[in-house]
């Protein structure tokens, strides 16, 4: 049952319960219903704009999320390869000077 079904079968609930000790009250409760219904819809698009805000937002962030993994999967790489890339040069020396050693002695 949609909002609209629900406020028509409580105006019709109201319309029936109509009788001299209600009768103030049903009235009050008749001009409620009707303000219900006029605010309604406005409440209903701030609602739904709300709701696609929300969707806009999460994802912009987990697109900013993904930039950010692979940028740091990239800087992650860029240092273990210079890391190896000075492992290399260190074992380079260490083989230079060990030959040097040996040519001296």
């Amino acid at each position: 049952m949609d909002i609209n079904q629900i406020i028509e079968e409580l105006e019709a609930e109201l319309a029936k319960s109509k009788n001299f000790l209600w009768g103030k009250k049903n009235d009050k409760c008749m001009e409620l219903v009707d303000e219900l219904r006029r605010n309604l819809p406005t409440a209903l698009k701030e609602a739904s704009y709300l709701l696609s805000q929300r969707d806009k937002i999460l994802f912009q962030a987990q697109e900013s999320a993904k930039k950010t993994i692979a940028e740091a999967e990239q800087r992650a790489e860029a240092i273990l390869s210079q890391s190896e890339l000075v492992k290399r040069a260190e074992a380079e020396a260490d083989e230079i000077v060990e030959t040097a050693n040996k040519r001296t002695t």
